[in-house]
């Protein structure tokens, strides 16, 4: 598939962000995401490409290069660090088995995939001093919601980690204001009325598959290829698949329970 982003939905995207993670007021920030880099050209930020690829398979030129991503680090002392989870777990345990702890970084986001505790207590670790954000979101959605984490992590994570083996789900935080979305339960169609998708919208703590739409949310791809398969609409909106299962809480939190691919049927229930 090939998205088409034009200038004004890249503006778009890049008020949502100031909007809801401050992209903007740091002077500077090391970051493996291209979308944000464009972001930051727009907003006056630095933006630090990491000098190393941490994908090698050889683990001895993995750690190498972490080594080599953290005196990048700590050359260039980026206020803020937006980068996906594996990239954040390689950096955060090379620097606590090395005993550094970043004080200079003010702010951590990241997202792109599964952010669990165990990560987030080794962020902590490395950036004492840093505010520790998750962001949910997809390539044709970024960001549907982000969760800022307390200071004071253990307690939490603690209970997080009880609810998540209880099978609560990863929370995701608050949605965002710019964005609709909506829980699915069952087999989607392609296509709805306003009236049987709004009697299709699964209550709080109901689950079903996240799907979205908004101003920034791509709407189509390059020649139609994934349309069919990725995309509902609704009248005259077009509301994004994310192929994310999860449910809202009755205080509004987001909340994801895996991929809708990977559901399985077993004999009472699924």
């Amino acid at each position: 598939k090939g998205i088409s982003r034009s200038h004004g939905y890249l503006s778009t995207q890049c008020q949502v962000l100031r909007d809801e993670l401050a992209i903007g007021r740091c002077q500077s920030e090391i970051t493996t995401l291209p979308i944000f880099v464009l972001a930051n050209l727009a907003s006056g930020v630095t933006s630090i490409l990491p000098s190393s690829n941490l994908r090698s398979r050889f683990k001895i030129k993995q750690q190498a290069e972490t080594a080599q991503l953290a005196a990048q680090m700590l050359e260039h002392l980026p206020e803020r660090i937006l980068a996906a989870p594996a990239f954040l777990m390689q950096i955060a345990s090379y620097l606590k088995e090395q005993n550094i702890q970043c004080y200079f970084v003010r702010e951590v986001l990241t997202g792109g995939g599964p952010v669990f505790p165990q990560l987030l207590i080794l962020l902590r670790a490395a950036f004492p001093s840093a505010k520790l954000i998750t962001v949910y979101g997809s390539t044709e959605a970024e960001p549907i919601s982000h969760l800022e984490l307390p200071e004071d992590l253990t307690q939490d994570l603690l209970a997080d980690l009880g609810a998540i083996a209880a099978g609560a789900g990863l929370p995701q935080g608050k949605i965002s204001q710019h964005i609709d979305l909506a829980i699915l339960p069952g087999a989607l169609q392609s296509e709805y009325t306003e009236t049987q998708f709004n009697r299709l919208r699964a209550p709080a703590n109901a689950i079903g598959e996240i799907v979205v739409a908004g101003s920034h949310v791509i709407t189509g791809y390059i020649d139609g290829i994934g349309d069919r398969e990725n995309k509902i609409r609704v009248g005259s909106r077009i509301f994004h698949r994310t192929g994310d299962v999860g449910y809202v809480d009755a205080q509004g939190q987001l909340f994801l329970l895996g991929r809708s691919a990977m559901e399985v049927g077993v004999p009472g229930g699924s």
